[in-house]
Order: structure tokens, then sequence, then C-alpha cells
């Protein structure tokens, strides 16, 4: 797939978008090294897929073309080289550099403190990253990442099985406003609730939208989190809790008669 890639004409090149890279290069400097260039130079490129290895090369040809790299919208990383200090030094550069990235989903903080420090250490000053996605082993291994996700006003986290109060309060965005939990994009099983869902507030005390989607609630658990959220006096400015295909049925029909925080339901089996 390397070979077919960079081989790919002038012309093709400048209309590529969507990028979706899974090859294992990580003994192949002088392919990882092409692929960067390549990479690079897309002027169209608006969304890449890492989902290989790849040689130190790569990462260290890609930080030193940051500079005149187009910012790309959507990053999915899931390569991951913190082992190898000198592929996440450049790593940490080369994102700091074009990061205009919408979405930033992903292992880059979330694989060891290692690559957290260093992506702090690299990056102190706010990112422009307004979406952000991580998964529950994300923010198991979260570490203070400084200023650069205080322009995050929306946050997805992506659960494998629950998710924990003691997991959410580990990470700290002030700005976010709105808050959707659901499974993992290739979860094996479902996903639950866990804990006091109230919790949130930990995360960011401004949010004013907060969404369950695909999860395994039930009519039961729905309505005692319903309950929770607007007894709780942490989220002031909570204004909309949905619960998308998480389990209930119409016989759940909570009143949202002149309440602060309106119950939005899209009844259903979670979808995973």
């Amino acid at each position: 797939m390397a070979k077919d890639i960079l081989k790919v004409s002038l012309l093709t090149l400048g209309t590529i978008e969507i990028l979706d890279l899974r090859e294992n290069l990580s003994q192949r400097p002088f392919a990882s090294r092409d692929l960067a260039k390549f990479i690079c130079k897309m002027n169209h490129l608006e969304k890449l897929k890492l989902y290989g290895q790849y040689h130190d090369d790569f990462y260290s040809t890609a930080s030193s073309m940051a500079s005149t790299t187009k910012q790309i919208d959507t990053l999915d990383l899931y390569a991951d080289p913190s082992e190898r200090p000198s592929a996440l030094r450049h790593l940490a550069q080369s994102l700091c550099t074009c990061c205009k990235m919408n979405q930033h989903h992903d292992d880059f903080y979330s694989s060891s403190s290692s690559m957290a420090s260093t992506a702090k250490d690299k990056c102190n000053t706010s990112s422009t990253v307004t979406n952000l996605t991580v998964t529950d082993r994300t923010l198991k291994e979260w570490q203070d990442c400084g200023s650069m996700f205080d322009n995050v006003k929306r946050i997805t986290i992506q659960i494998q099985d629950t998710i924990r109060c003691d997991v959410i309060q580990k990470i700290h965005l002030p700005a976010v406003t709105e808050l959707t939990i659901q499974p993992e994009q290739y979860a094996m099983q479902p996903a639950f609730l866990h804990d006091d869902p109230t919790a949130f507030h930990k995360l960011s005390s401004q949010l004013v939208k907060v969404t369950f989607t695909d999860l395994t609630i039930g009519n039961d658990q729905t309505e005692h989190t319903i309950q929770a959220f607007r007894s709780t006096h942490d989220l002031k400015h909570l204004r909309i809790l949905g619960f998308i295909r998480c389990g209930t049925d119409e016989s759940l029909d909570p009143s949202n008669d002149e309440h602060r925080i309106q119950v939005e339901i899209v009844h259903g089996e979670p979808e995973w």
C-alpha cells in the first residue's frame, strides 16, 4: 500500500481530502520519510487517519515540514511512539504547529504520562481545537496538558464498558459546554453508566448540554439519572439532557413542564 500511495500522480495529490493509513513502516526509514513528505504536500487534505506503525524518520520529517503543511481539520491518531522519546518529541512539535484539528481523537495524550508531559512542554499555549474526542482509556492515563485544551467547547467520551467518576475527575476543560458519552467506535459489548453521572461538573461547570448515546441504561436508570441532574446544584448552566437509543421505551415520559433542564429522548435499543 505504501508504494501505491507514493506513486499517486501530482494531480491526485492535490485533490485528496481523506487519507486512511494502516501500514507497518516501523522498519522502513526511507518509506516512512517519503510518506511524511507526501502527506505534508497534500494541499486539500482535511482528514488524516494514522493507524499504522512508522519509523522515527516519519515523525522527524513531519516535524521539519509542519510549518509549511496545510492545517488539517480532523486527525485520528492510533500510532503510538510513546516508548521512543525522539519520535514522541517530533510528534508533539508537528501536531502543535499544524493543530487546527477540530477533533483530535486519540491516544496522543493517553498511552503514557510521558506522551502527555511532552505535549505540555512543547505546546504551552492554547490550541485552536474546539471539538475533542477521547476514549475512557485515554482519561485513565490523563495528565496535566497545561492550557492546550482551554478552547475546547465540545467533548465526546467513548467508553469501552462503563464510565466511572474517578476517571471523569481526571480531566478539566474549563470552556466545555457540550458533553456526549457513547460507546467506542468498534465496541464488542454494551456500554453502561456507573456511579453518579452528575460528577460531570468536575469536567466543566459550564456544561449546557449532556447527551448519552447508545448506552444500555433502560427506563429506571434513565429516570434516576434525570432526577439526579435536576437535583444537583453543581451544573447551574445545564439546560438540555439527552438520551439517544439508551434502551428506553414510550412508557418513560419525563415531564419538561417549566423545568430548567429539558429532557430530549430518542427511544430504542443501543446501536453498537
